[in-house]
């Protein structure tokens, strides 16, 4: 078993794009892990799979959907102008 040291990489306001495997699980690797554990939010573009990713290696962290935040992010910007 490999061993990861805490690595203090993860930065506040800084977004990650976490590539996922597609299939096979077994090929995400430690960093993406590391990642997706220690983030404020994540955002899937498929919140199906990312919930049996998320499941499979019991990361407990609320998700949402891509298309839903850019909506909320649109939307406040027409009604702040």
């Amino acid at each position: 078993m490999v061993k990861i040291n805490k690595i203090s990489f993860i930065s506040k306001s800084t977004l990650y794009l976490v590539p996922t495997p597609i299939g096979n699980l077994a090929d995400i690797t430690y960093r993406a892990l590391y990642i997706l554990r220690n983030v404020d939010m994540i955002a899937a573009e498929n919140i199906y799979n990312t919930d049996i990713l998320l499941k499979k290696f019991d990361i407990k962290k609320k998700f949402y959907h891509l298309m839903n935040i850019m909506k909320i992010k649109i939307q406040k910007f027409y009604y702040q102008n």
